[in-house]
């Protein structure tokens, strides 16, 4: 490892920095190969992103946590993966036990090719994010991860209606390609930055560093890389 040849320089830091890579290596690997063997589903067996060409956060995105976080978790999901809907609450956990540390912002990664609802489902979200907020949003998500089998345009539209949206103006902005066109600008940044398999997520820390990793980690894989990263 590069890490060898500085250890004479800097030790402490590159020992941290060594852990926390190997940590993000380590845990990345997790989520690669197939989906019947791993906790992702892909595209196909490539490894990880080069999380560093993703584009940068900012007040477009759906944030849940305190959007001054130090350390973010950006996470490139599809609501009819059952493996994101399996790691939706476990980075929510992460989250709320942060004590505002730590923020989570959701991008839409859409297997189209396997789930015919994904694209449809994350238009549906954009939607209720563009007429009723980001905390509509998130509810109308974990909606969607909770009911997986019961995604359809009547669902969505019954779950917009309990959002205070009318039928008229949901209706209408399922229709507007710009809505199509910010759900796809998701799908192929993460595709251009090398992801394979949903759930993909990138580990920004409060210096810029970008750790990728892929698949439904468990929580206390992703509470150490999250700690990793605080105490970096």
């Amino acid at each position: 490892m590069d890490t060898k040849s500085n250890s004479l320089a800097t030790p402490i830091a590159i020992v941290i920095a060594g852990a926390f890579i190997a940590l993000a290596l380590f845990f990345g690997g997790q989520g690669t190969g197939t989906p019947s063997t791993n906790n992702n589903e892909g595209l196909n067996n490539n490894g990880s992103a080069q999380a560093s060409s993703i584009r940068a956060v900012d007040d477009t995105d759906h944030i849940f946590g305190n959007p001054d976080a130090p350390v973010t978790i950006v996470e490139y999901s599809d609501f009819e993966c059952p493996f994101c809907a399996r790691f939706h609450p476990t980075v929510e956990r992460v989250v709320e036990e942060s004590d505002g540390k730590v923020r989570w912002v959701y991008r839409h990664f859409p297997l189209n090719s396997i789930h015919p609802n994904a694209e449809p489902s994350a238009i549906a979200s954009e939607c209720v994010a563009r007429l009723a907020g980001n905390d509509a949003f998130w509810t109308f998500a974990n909606d969607l991860f909770t009911n997986q089998r019961s995604l359809n345009a009547a669902f969505y539209a019954e779950r917009a209606a309990l959002l205070g949206i009318s039928a008229n103006d949901f209706s209408q902005c399922l229709q507007d390609s710009s809505v199509r066109a910010r759900v796809n600008a998701d799908l192929n940044d993460v595709i251009e930055a090398g992801g394979r398999g949903t759930p993909h997520s990138v580990l920004v820390t409060a210096n810029g560093e970008f750790f990728p990793f892929s698949g439904a980690l468990p929580y206390e894989q992703v509470k150490a890389l999250v700690d990793q990263a605080l105490a970096n």
